[in-house]
């Protein structure tokens, strides 16, 4: 019964224990829950085979954009088509045909070029230029046709090598190579068109060539003129000789600009009179720049179709004139969102100062215009939705008249302001609690109102919005937790309204007790104490006693004398020195040097009472170490140095403690 009754105690102490070591445990199972080890595939050695079908498909997909005079796009899949993991036997015959292609391509679409050019010239009874774009055509043609023998014969040989002659008709390489067969033939077949095409065009082109030509002439006056204000343009038609009267010209006026990508030109039209002749009045236009280009066009209508020859009057170059503006512009490197935004500059020009319009844009969206003179300043701020970055800042002077306009583009970075915040949050919680937080968020301008605060601490989370002065205060409720004591981190997570801050996350570490797990822990010890007690009772035989240990005296223990090393040398007086030095420093400190101690964990370990003693012992400190470590010996004036140093630590401590 009583081996029972101890049986029993002894696996309720056992049971207890492994529940108390699994509520210590418990917060850390879900780390080492993880997979040990995820099984993939390493794409160094992955391989894969080539889809013979698809290559070949896709080559017939390319030709038949070709044909449909998609060129580019043609010229796109094959680029496609160049990444494709192609074994080493196969990759010279497909870059050449590759390159067979891409050739047949580019010529086939500056023939198309070439034909249409000379059919827009030929409609308007214009043979120059017609011959030898004609010429040219017959060229690519040539080569067209060449190129794609080539390519018949490399598709051929490609097709050998994937072994179409001996796959079975039914099969799908087989299927393909005639969709590639067939797409051949219609690139042939488009290379006969545009022979035809340029056969039909060359013959327009001969008769054109028993037309009557014509002849244009042109003149201004004044040859130099403001923009804004009127030329007179004059001039004569006439064809074989003759003058043709009531005839329809067209002027066109372009010029060249450093400024603008496209220069649209002004047309003017007028007609002839009685003797062929013309006058006409043409107003130049607010185009800011040196020179313009005038030119006379006579294009047949109705009966002179058939008749008359297209001319084109020599071009007459304009000066023109106009007050020209500059623009001096200062704006800062960095801006913040929100915040206003100082620019200021100066408009001048070559004819004095006057009133102008000022724009500012953020590339297209205007943000501030204002009529100005000579000198100016601008506040301005950013849009909302403006993403930090660096921007492009245009200031722009508007043309005026006679004056032309100015442009300034300033690359301004626009920053995210950071934030920061104050916070006082307890280092102890005693589980479980409800714990007060207070803190402060601002940035390098003032408090951050309005700003999310999110708290989180393990499954408690509370979330509460700063006050005006940017401060916040709020509870949270520190869970109950298995462990009898840890270290837990309150998130603290702060996300501003404005987009123009940053968002910030700090972290928090504070110490958790759980009085519930230290008091099961301290029962478990207790009970486990009174079990190992009572065995150790139970083991003792009735009716006897047990024998009383015999108590045998020891010896006072003295202590170890430290042994005398016995030094010689430089490295020997150095050593002497710092031996000297520290027995006084021993001596007045209580505290002995042990040989398990460095010299510098005993300087660490001492507090001199004088300055004047543990400056001294420091060097000679650092003399000693150097001299125990440093595999060069030491010189003679630095043992001589840690002598004095030495004598002098000895001095000044007697003088202490007398």
């Amino acid at each position: 019964m009583f081996v029972n009754t101890q049986l029993t105690m002894k696996r309720l102490v056992i049971a207890l224990f492994i529940i108390a070591m699994l509520g210590m445990i418990s917060p850390g199972l879900s780390a080492i829950g993880q997979p040990i080890h995820v099984p993939h595939e390493n794409p160094a050695t992955a391989t894969g085979s080539l889809d013979k079908p698809a290559l070949l498909l896709s080559y017939s997909k390319t030709i038949n954009l070709a044909t449909n005079q998609q060129y580019q796009n043609a010229q796109d899949v094959l680029n496609e088509l160049r990444h494709t993991d192609i074994p080493d036997e196969l990759q010279y015959i497909i870059d050449r045909h590759n390159n067979l292609c891409q050739q047949l391509f580019t010529t086939l679409d500056n023939l198309e070029i070439l034909l249409d050019e000379t059919s827009a010239l030929l409609a308007q009874n214009q043979i120059q230029g017609a011959k030898q774009r004609l010429d040219y055509a017959e060229a690519d043609i040539q080569d067209g046709s060449s190129l794609c023998e080539d390519i018949e014969a490399a598709t051929d040989a490609l097709s050998d090598k994937l072994g179409v002659f001996i796959s079975p008709a039914v099969s799908q390489i087989t299927h393909a190579y005639t969709h590639l067969e067939e797409s051949l033939e219609r690139l042939r077949e488009l290379i006969d068109d545009y022979y035809n095409l340029r056969q039909s065009l060359t013959e327009r082109y001969v008769q054109m060539m028993e037309f009557i030509p014509t002849e244009l002439s042109l003149s201004i006056n004044p040859a130099s003129v403001f923009v804004g204000d009127n030329i007179t343009v004059s001039g004569r038609l006439s064809g074989d000789g003759k003058p043709l009267s009531g005839r329809k010209l067209v002027l066109t006026l372009s010029s060249e600009s450093t400024t603008a990508n496209v220069s649209i030109p002004v047309i003017t039209t007028t007609n002839t009179g009685f003797n062929g002749s013309y006058v006409t009045s043409i107003t130049i236009p607010y185009r800011y720049v040196d020179t313009m280009t005038l030119i006379a066009v006579y294009g047949p209508s109705g009966d002179d179709t058939d008749m008359y020859l297209a001319s084109k009057s020599p071009p007459v170059t304009i000066n023109t004139m106009f007050y020209r503006t500059h623009l001096e512009v200062s704006t800062p490197e960095m801006a913040h969102q929100d915040l206003p935004l100082a620019i200021s500059g100066r408009v001048f020009t070559t004819n004095g100062n006057v009133d102008r319009t000022i724009k500012v844009l953020l590339y297209d969206t205007q943000l501030a215009e204002e009529m100005v003179a000579g000198q100016f300043t601008f506040e301005i701020t950013l849009p909302e939705q403006t993403l930090p970055g660096k921007h492009n800042l245009n200031i722009a002077v508007t043309p005026q008249g006679r004056y032309s306009g100015a442009a300034e583009t300033r690359s301004i970075n626009i920053s995210i302001l950071p934030i920061h915040i104050d916070i006082q949050a307890p280092t102890t919680i005693l589980l479980p609690k409800t714990i007060q937080i207070t803190g402060m968020v601002y940035h390098e301008f003032g408090p951050v109102a309005d700003a999310a605060v999110s708290l989180n601490l393990k499954n408690s989370s509370t979330t509460v919005r700063t006050s005006p002065d940017g401060r916040f205060t709020t509870s949270l409720e520190a869970p109950l937790d298995l462990s009898f004591i840890g270290v837990q981190e309150i998130t603290v997570d702060i996300e501003p309204l404005e987009p123009w801050v940053t968002k910030l996350s700090v972290k928090r570490d504070a110490l958790t007790i759980n009085p519930v797990s230290t008091g099961l822990i301290l029962a478990i010890l207790i009970a486990l104490g009174l079990f190992i007690y009572r065995r150790s009772q139970t083991r003792v035989p009735q009716g006897k006693t047990t024998p009383q240990p015999e108590i045998i005296e020891l010896p006072a223990i003295t202590p170890v004398p430290k042994p005398i090393y016995k030094l010689t040398g430089i490295r020997g007086r150095v050593l002497s020195a710092y031996q000297s030095g520290l027995e006084a420093v021993e001596k007045i400190t209580g505290v002995v040097m042990t040989p398990n101690i460095t010299v510098r964990e005993f300087l660490k370990m001492i507090t001199l009472p004088s300055p004047t003693a543990t400056e001294p012992f420091t060097e000679l400190t650092t003399i000693a170490e150097i001299t125990l470590y440093s595999e060069y010996s030491p010189r003679e004036d630095t043992a001589t140095r840690a002598e004095r140093l030495a004598t002098t630590i000895q001095e000044v401590l007697r003088r202490g403690a007398s």
